[in-house]
């Protein structure tokens, strides 16, 4: 008989997710569909999950509207929103009811701090955010540039509520609260692997994102200037720097290898990927004084099985995954030719790539690993 076998207890959980984002702009369907796939992954760990969000008319809960709340893209109303939203679920919500609250990090003020504060009455729920980006401070510009001081003032008052951040780059700790370490995700078997049909005559090249400076796509269109082969690209998604990439394809005169294809889905987004060879990674991310990455488009690359090119490093593929280009961090255009003799290098393929992302990449395993850390799943000592 052997004593002090240490078993692994999973206990069945109630979870609320909490994402202020409106699921009605097509911007943010990149977040939406991370937030879905993480209620799927976390149901299918198990546990039961709520979650809630807003429209552009009502706060949401489980998709049923709790509260109405009209919304438009104005500075002023985007405070008000904030406020309303978390004002509302200050009294809606009986955090006794969970085991762990999620929130993926809006920004601070003393209406999200008050909200934090009634959630930690109940002594046995854990709050922890999810704070994807750190320091975020140069993702802002103009007006909105001007409340980051008084944010940082309100953010550091979080320690005392918060237990825990989830985050995605090297910090330990942010405003004295311990960061958890990890990755995003992805719901790997929702994403057909791309029907490619190799034409090494042409570089054909995807890029989907909600389009910010910091994502480098003007390096790729330089390239494809100075490129000596023939290539294409594909750009999905909006964002505030497309009128000035636009700008950049017709100043280059290369408009008739680009197209902007806008927000595209489900089906239509499938097809996009068919007889692509590569995708693009993010270029930028030095831009924003960022030195980690754990983009969203990439892990959507590798569930697909296809091959991408990236700058900053991304701990979930290091280089002998080789399926993956890092290229410099710096605003110099991509050498397109050297990325086309990387492709052609490429050994494994789209059922490989995808297998990866399955066993590494999958919201099931990243959670799975996140709850470990925050010491849900328990041990007992058992006697054998």
């Amino acid at each position: 008989m052997n004593v002090g076998v240490l078993s692994l207890i999973v206990f069945e959980m109630k979870l609320l997710l909490i994402y202020r984002v409106n699921i009605d702009v097509s911007a943010h369907a990149g977040i939406v569909n991370k937030m879905r796939s993480q209620k799927l992954a976390l149901k299918n760990l198990g546990h039961q999950v709520d979650i809630i969000n807003h429209s552009f008319d009502s706060i949401l809960f489980n998709k049923k509207s709790i509260r109405s709340i009209r919304i438009d893209n104005s500075f002023q109303n985007f405070i008000i929103k904030h406020n309303t939203f978390f004002s509302f679920l200050k009294d809606y919500i009986n955090p006794k009811e969970y085991d762990l609250i999620f929130i993926r990090y809006p920004f601070s003020n003393a209406t999200f701090l008050s909200f934090c504060k009634s959630i930690k009455t109940s002594i046995n729920t854990k709050l922890v955010i999810d704070m994807p980006t750190f320091p975020y401070n140069k993702e802002f510009s103009g007006i909105t540039n001007m409340f980051i001081g008084y944010e940082s003032f309100w953010r550091e008052k979080l320690r005392k509520y918060i237990d825990f951040f989830i985050h995605y780059g090297p910090e330990k700790s942010i405003s004295g609260v311990t960061c958890i370490s990890s990755i995003n995700g992805i719901n790997v078997k929702s994403l057909p692997i791309r029907k490619a049909n190799y034409d090494s005559s042409v570089l054909r090249m995807i890029a989907i994102g909600k389009w910010k400076n910091w994502h480098g796509l003007d390096r790729v269109l330089l390239g494809m200037k100075e490129s000596l082969r023939n290539t294409s690209l594909m750009i999905v998604g909006e964002g505030s720097e497309v009128k000035r990439l636009k700008e950049l394809v017709s100043e280059l005169q290369i408009a008739d290898r680009v197209r902007f294809a806008g927000v595209l889905k489900g089906k239509e987004l499938d097809k996009a990927f068919d007889d692509i060879d590569i995708g693009i990674g993010t270029l930028g991310m030095h831009r924003k004084g960022v030195n980690y990455n754990s983009s969203l488009k990439h892990r959507e690359y590798c569930a697909r099985g296809l091959p991408f090119i990236l700058s900053t490093f991304d701990s979930s593929f290091p280089s002998k995954c080789g399926f993956v280009q890092y290229n410099e961090e710096s605003d110099l255009a991509i050498d397109l030719d050297k990325v086309s003799e990387f492709l052609e290098g490429v050994s494994l393929n789209p059922k490989e790539i995808k297998l990866y992302a399955q066993e590494n990449l999958d919201w099931k395993v990243v959670l799975g690993e996140v709850l470990k850390r925050i010491n849900f799943y328990k041990t007992e000592r058992q006697i054998v």
